[in-house]
C-alpha cells in the first residue's frame, strides 16, 4: 500500500496551521499567566449572570443584550462551564487565528514573524480580558478579515467567521466598534479605490458585503437597545451612571466648591464611595453636574496640552506598544509604496486621542489599548514592502534576518513590560485576598470593605472570578450601588438593616474595612461625609490590622 503524501495537505494549509500553532501558543502563554480580569466589570457581569448574590439575570449592563441572553441560556443549561470567560477567549482566540492567516498569506517569508508580533500585540487581552478589549480585537480582526476576503477571494468559512467576529464585537461593546471605525474606514476606502483600479467586476460585490455587514451590526445593536429599555430599571442605571461618570470621569471644578457638604460628595464620589441611596441619587447627580462638571472642548487648549504634554509622553513610557508602531512606521516610510497611509491613519488616532483627552478619559487604559492595536494592524494591513535597489544577497539578508530580528525584537519590547505587570499584580492581588480573609474572619462581625481594598495598584486593578470572598459584605462603592434593578443592587444582600452609613455608628458588631495607611485618608472622606451629611461627629478606631488592611469601629466622637 502507498503512504500517503502528506507534503502536499502542510503545503495547501500552511497558513491555516501556522495561525492555529500561533493561536495554540497565546493560549498556553495566558493559562500560566493565570488569567485575571482587568476590571471589576467583568468580574461583577460575570456574579450577575451566575447569580453569586442570590438573583440571576441577563442584564449584563454594559453587553448588549441579545448575545447575554444567549450567555443566559448556556448557563442555565451547562452551568458549571464559566461561559462568560469563555466568551471572551473564543473571540480573542478567533480574532488572532484570522489575522494570522492575513498576514502570512500578505508577507510570504516574513509573514510568520509579523503574525508572531501581531499574537503579542493581542495577548493581553487573553491573559487579562476587559471586554472592552475583546470587543475592539474582534472588530478589527473580522473587518480586516472581511476586507482581505473580499480582496483574495476566501473560502466561506473564513468570510462567515469574519461576519460573527463583527458582530460579536459590536455585542460586546458597541463603543469599541465607533472608535476602531476610523482605521476600518481609512483601509476600506483604499481597497475600494485598488478594486475601482485593478478588478471593478467585484466591486458591486464589495460594496454589498460591506453594507450587509453595517446592516447586520445596526440591527443587533437596535434589538439589544430596544431589549435592554424593556428591563425595570434600566433607564434608571443608565441614566444615574451617566450623571454620576461625568464628575468621576472628569475634573470637577473645585475653586467652585465652598460647601463642605459638596466636597464631601465629591470626594467619596471620586471613590467610588457612591452608594448611599439617600444621597446619591439622580436628582442630585444632576444638581452636581450643572455645578461643578467641567467640560473641554476638542481642540481647546487645555485638551491639546493634555494630548501632548501628559498623554503622550506617559504613553511611550508605559505602552510599548505604541513604541512598536514608531518602528514599523519608519520601516514603511522607508520601504512602502503606499507611505502616505502614515499620515490619515496616525492622524485619526491622535485625532480620537484627542477627543478622549477632552473627555476626560485618556487614562483609560483599554480604551487605549484598542485605538493601538487597531493603529497597528491598520498600518501593517495597507503595507506593500519594496526593498531599495541591492544586491540579491543584501535583499535576503534584509527579508531573512534584519525584518524577523526587528519583529521578534518588537514582541519582546510589547510583552515584557505587561507580562512582568500582570504577575507582579496578580501575586498583590492573592496577597490582598488572603489579607482580606484575615481581616474579616470574625465570623460574629458584620463588614463594610471599601471596594478598592480588593485588588488595586499604580495603573490597574485586576480581580479574579469572585466566587470566594464576596458573600455577606457591604461593599462601598462601584456602579452597581444603589439601584433598583433585581440582581443589580447589592445593598440588600449585606444584611445591615437601615442605612449602612448611620447604622454602623457605634455598632458593636459592624466593621469597616480600609487599606491600610498611617493617615487614612480614606477614613477622614468617610467620617466627614458623615459629619456632614447626617450631623454626626464621629470617629475611626482600629480594632485589628495586618499587612495591607486596617478595620475600623466608627463611634461618636463625642
Amino acid at each position: 500500500m502507498e503512504k500517503k503524501d502528506n507534503t502536499k495537505f502542510f503545503s495547501r494549509h500552511k497558513e491555516a496551521l501556522a495561525s492555529l500553532f500561533l493561536c495554540l501558543v497565546a493560549l498556553i502563554i495566558s493559562l500560566l499567566l493565570h488569567p485575571a480580569y482587568e476590571t471589576n466589570d467583568d468580574a461583577i457581569m460575570e456574579a450577575l449572570l451566575f447569580g453569586y448574590q442570590g438573583n440571576r439575570t441577563s442584564f449584563l449592563v454594559f453587553i448588549n443584550q441579545v448575545l447575554s441572553i444567549v450567555l443566559y441560556s448556556l448557563v442555565s443549561y451547562f452551568p458549571r462551564i464559566n461561559w462568560y470567560f469563555i466568551m471572551h477567549w473564543s473571540v480573542c482566540l478567533a480574532s488572532l487565528y484570522v489575522l494570522a492567516r492575513i498576514f502570512i498569506r500578505k508577507f510570504k517569508t516574513t509573514g510568520f514573524f509579523v503574525s508572531l508580533l501581531i499574537t503579542a500585540a493581542a495577548l493581553e487581552a487573553l491573559y487579562m480580558p476587559q471586554f472592552t478589549k475583546t470587543a475592539s480585537l474582534a472588530v478589527i480582526a473580522g473587518a480586516a478579515g472581511l476586507l482581505d476576503s473580499l480582496r483574495e477571494k476566501r473560502s466561506k468559512v473564513f468570510t462567515v467567521l469574519c461576519f460573527w467576529l463583527i458582530l460579536m464585537g459590536s455585542m460586546i461593546r458597541f463603543e469599541s466598534f465607533l472608535m476602531v471605525s476610523p482605521f476600518i474606514f481609512c483601509v476600506g476606502v483604499l481597497e475600494l479605490v485598488i478594486m475601482y483600479k485593478e478588478r471593478r467586476e467585484d466591486l458591486r460585490k464589495y460594496v454589498a458585503a460591506l453594507s450587509i455587514t453595517l446592516v447586520l451590526v445596526g440591527s443587533f445593536y437596535l434589538a439589544g437597545t430596544v431589549i435592554n429599555s424593556k428591563t425595570p430599571g434600566s433607564d434608571e442605571f443608565y441614566e444615574n451612571n451617566h450623571y454620576r461618570s461625568l464628575l468621576t470621569d472628569y475634573e470637577p471644578d473645585y475653586s467652585a466648591i465652598r460647601d463642605k457638604r459638596v466636597l464631601t460628595e465629591i470626594a467619596m464620589l471620586s471613590d467610588w464611595l457612591n452608594n448611599d441611596p439617600e444621597v446619591f441619587t439622580t436628582e442630585r447627580y444632576k444638581e452636581l453636574t450643572r455645578d461643578y462638571y467641567v467640560k473641554l472642548g476638542l481642540f481647546s487648549a487645555d485638551s491639546v496640552k493634555s494630548l501632548f504634554g501628559n498623554y503622550l509622553p506617559i504613553t511611550i513610557q508605559s505602552e510599548p506598544m505604541l513604541m512598536v508602531y514608531i518602528v514599523v512606521t519608519l520601516t514603511f516610510l522607508l520601504f512602502s509604496k503606499k507611505r502616505y497611509m502614515v499620515i490619515p491613519l496616525t492622524g485619526f488616532y491622535l485625532l480620537l486621542e484627542l477627543y478622549l483627552c477632552s473627555t476626560g478619559r485618556s487614562n483609560v487604559h483599554r480604551v487605549n489599548y484598542g485605538l493601538l492595536l487597531a493603529l497597528l494592524v491598520s498600518l501593517l494591513y495597507v503595507s506593500s514592502y519594496k526593498l531599495p535597489e541591492v544586491s540579491d544577497d543584501m535583499k535576503k539578508l534584509i527579508s531573512k534576518f534584519i525584518i524577523p530580528l526587528m519583529v521578534v525584537m518588537g514582541v519582546a519590547a510589547i510583552c515584557s513590560f505587561p507580562l512582568k505587570m500582570h504577575l507582579s499584580d496578580k501575586e498583590y492581588c492573592d496577597d490582598l485576598k488572603v489579607l482580606l480573609a484575615d481581616a474579616t474572619k470574625d465570623k460574629d462581625c458584620q463588614y463594610m470593605v471599601y471596594t478598592m481594598a480588593l485588588g488595586v495598584d499604580k495603573k490597574r486593578n485586576i480581580y479574579d472570578i469572585p466566587t470566594d470572598y464576596n458573600d455577606g459584605f457591604f461593599y462601598m462603592g462601584g456602579w452597581q450601588e444603589g439601584v433598583s434593578i433585581p440582581g443589580i443592587g447589592y445593598t440588600n444582600h449585606c444584611g445591615i438593616e437601615g442605612n449602612p452609613w448611620v447604622t454602623c455608628i457605634d455598632s458593636e458588631n459592624i466593621r469597616l474595612v480600609l487599606p491600610k495607611g498611617e493617615d487614612n485618608a480614606w477614613l477622614k472622606d468617610i467620617t466627614g461625609y458623615i459629619r456632614e451629611h447626617y450631623g454626626r461627629n464621629v470617629k475611626g478606631i482600629s480594632v485589628y490590622e495586618n499587612e495591607g488592611l486596617q478595620v475600623f469601629r466608627v463611634v461618636s466622637a463625642d
